[in-house]
């Protein structure tokens, strides 16, 4: 879609159906997805340690189909997340012309937007506006660090924040995981005695983690940190020796892999 498109949908808006249209646009979301995992945990439907991204999609049409958790999550979603008083305001003011439509290039802010969920693919091509959201979204991201030496060490700090080296502060070591929070109960499984056959891969994604960790440090910490880029897609992205706006270009295409192939990974 053209920017032209969007602004011609935008200003064939009606507010008093806008309620409806979220409705429905919604639950093909990621947010409807997680907030609705959410309040099914709330319930008691699923266990609480559940990962909405690997639930099947026949057991979320079960949780969509309870009127209970339904309502509920949509009832959240209205009244934290989105703001339909003001949004409806805002299109009686374009109808009006009070405010007008313009099409121009991301700001910084504008830029933000395009990353705030995993249903939005940003452009293929990024400009400074872009490069300069990613760069900040990844120096603020939380990663956890933890050593797979003797895996008794785990600290949770953010990339800025993070050494260029990192050292285990038990054993000294410099075999250190960086983890994205979500991946922190993976470390308890890599340290289990005896593993199957699924754990014994994740603990070889772990240790495959802090190698390139070692040999890359906190440029490492960094590509790893960005959202679904596992060591493996790391190592491709790290082996490009690429620095600067170059480095954010290649985690930006990797980025848009993810959000484009994700989904059907159920």
């Amino acid at each position: 879609m053209t920017a032209g498109d969007i602004r011609e949908i935008i200003e064939g808006l009606e507010p008093q159906y806008l309620h409806a249209i979220l409705e429905v646009a919604l639950k093909r979301t990621s947010l409807f997805k997680w907030k609705l995992v959410q309040v099914a945990k709330k319930f008691g439907a699923i266990d609480a340690d559940a990962d909405y991204e690997r639930l099947s999609l026949h057991r979320l049409s079960d949780l969509v189909s309870m009127p209970a958790i339904h309502n509920e999550t949509y009832r959240e979603l209205f009244s934290r997340y989105i703001d339909i008083t003001r949004a409806a305001e805002i299109i009686v003011a374009l109808k009006t012309g009070e405010i007008t439509l313009v099409l121009a290039p991301p700001s910084i802010i504008g830029a933000s937007g395009i990353f705030s969920s995993r249903d939005q693919i940003p452009p293929p091509t990024a400009d400074q506006a872009v490069i300069a959201t990613i760069r900040h979204r990844l120096a603020r991201q939380e990663v956890i660090l933890a050593c797979m030496n003797c895996r008794k060490w785990k600290v949770r700090t953010v990339v800025e924040r993070s050494p260029d080296h990192p050292i285990c502060g038990n054993c000294k070591a410099r075999l250190i995981a960086a983890l994205k929070p979500y991946e922190e109960e993976q470390y308890g499984i890599a340290n289990k005695k005896t593993k199957t056959k699924e754990e014994k891969e994740i603990e070889r994604r772990l240790i495959k983690n802090a190698n390139i960790v070692l040999s890359g440090g906190k440029k490492a910490i960094l590509v790893l940190a960005a959202k679904g880029v596992g060591p493996d897609t790391a190592s491709r992205i790290l082996a490009t020796c690429t620095d600067g706006d170059s480095l954010y270009r290649e985690i930006l295409k990797a980025e848009r892999n993810f959000i484009r192939t994700h989904r059907f990974w159920q």
